[in-house]
């Protein structure tokens, strides 16, 4: 097991990388699994996708102890550091005014619930979801995005593919479709402007400047 105050060599972060695949980037360097990693750092009772949703705020200090990186870079590999805080409510009538419930009910109702009640993130396994194939062309040497699992994106805006279905396991990438597909221009479009408003905080427009919040709002109601 790594030394609990410090781990003297890890990956840099992947601009847009998810947590959980920066963890398991970092545990490849030191012969681990990933899931040695998640003990160490108290996440235990946690599954791999709630890492990438949201993790509690004394995690997030051991990492930035073990590690000297920024808390701020930390939360940027998590749905809750990325979205605003906002949108992170539940889909029904009685939740709309509260915040997301999950990060207070018991461990034991939030497998159930976690992604019934996220209304921006796509439903998605421990290893099954979609992802950009070209993203993913030198794996396990590269990143999983943070950005594929929102529910309103369906393409790549780096390489305009669409995303495809594919198992991620630790060490390889099965997928589920024969070839990738090129994006329609309208979706590719679309997702450039989602990505934008993630990675960016807001989404330039003909002749306006429309900030994070608000365009997913717009697209709600869309």
């Amino acid at each position: 097991m790594l030394n609990s105050v410090r781990w003297p060599i890890h990956p840099e972060m992947i601009s847009g990388e998810r947590l959980s695949s920066w963890l398991r980037r970092t545990a490849i360097l030191y012969g681990l699994r990933v899931d040695d990693l998640i003990e160490d750092l108290g996440l235990a009772q946690l599954m791999k996708s709630d890492i990438d949703l949201r993790v509690p705020g004394k995690q997030i200090k051991a990492i930035a102890e073990r590690t000297g990186m920024s808390l701020y870079s930390i939360r940027a590999t998590t749905f809750a550091g990325i979205l605003p805080s906002s949108l992170l409510r539940g889909r029904s009538a009685g939740a709309e005014s509260q915040p997301l419930s999950i990060f207070w009910e018991p461990w034991e109702h939030r497998r159930r619930k976690r992604q019934r009640r996220i209304r921006w993130i796509r439903r998605e396994g421990a290893e099954r979801l979609s992802a950009c194939r070209s993203c993913l062309a030198d794996y396990p040497d590269t990143a999983v995005k943070l950005f594929w699992g929102l529910s309103v994106v369906f393409s790549c805006p780096i390489h305009r593919l669409v995303l495809e279905p594919a198992n991620i396991m630790s060490n390889k990438v099965i997928w589920l479709k024969a070839n990738p597909e090129q994006a329609p221009a309208l979706l590719a479009t679309l997702d450039s402007r989602n990505y934008s408003a993630v990675m960016e905080g807001f989404v330039e427009m003909p002749g306006r400047i429309i900030g994070a919040e608000h365009w997913f709002r717009v697209l709600q109601a869309i």
